[in-house]
């Protein structure tokens, strides 16, 4: 890690904001300059509505999301810097996205993107963590507006969103 932190320690410092425009937004932190735009692909049939004349407040990418690095590869050899963020009110899903070099974004650098019908509107921040038994992963909360009424903590594998396991909790009263 040591080298990977060093050979990144002058990068490109980025802010990401979920605008609640169909997209998260990546920004030069020194001059505020766009790097770059991701439309998550579950809000692409509803992004023609911002164009409409009449239009009325939609949710899109509002969740907050968490930017952390981590292991990744077939042997956890390669260091990386992942975005995992959501769409809260807008959507029912999450992507990863390897910043780690944030000016040179390019469609290659989308991870995954996990959605579920159990997955709900999720406002919970994802969290970026290594695990004894599955190496590193992604824990994503579901939301409100979910198929089953549960709580799910979703473990992902960080590198591919390959679902681990759906740890569900039933909070129905009674």
């Amino acid at each position: 890690y040591a080298a990977f932190a060093t050979t990144h320690k002058d990068r490109t410092a980025a802010l990401y904001v979920g605008a609640n425009d169909g997209m998260l937004h990546a920004f030069s932190a020194s001059n505020g300059a766009e790097l770059f735009a991701y439309i998550p692909s579950w809000l692409g049939p509803t992004l023609s509505a911002l164009t409409d004349p009449g239009y009325r407040h939609q949710s899109y990418v509002d969740a907050t999301p968490v930017v952390g690095d981590a292991q990744l590869g077939s042997a956890n050899s390669d260091w990386k810097t992942v975005l995992v963020g959501g769409s809260g009110g807008g959507g029912r899903g999450v992507f990863a996205l390897d910043v780690t070099d944030p000016a040179n974004f390019s469609p290659s650098k989308v991870l995954w993107e996990f959605t579920d019908t159990n997955m709900g509107n999720s406002y919970g921040k994802p969290v970026i963590a290594k695990t004894e038994s599955y190496g590193w992963v992604a824990l994503l909360p579901s939301g409100y507006n979910n198929a089953d009424s549960k709580g799910h903590l979703y473990v992902v594998q960080i590198e591919t969103g390959t679902l681990i396991r759906d740890l569900t909790v039933d909070l129905t009263p009674g």
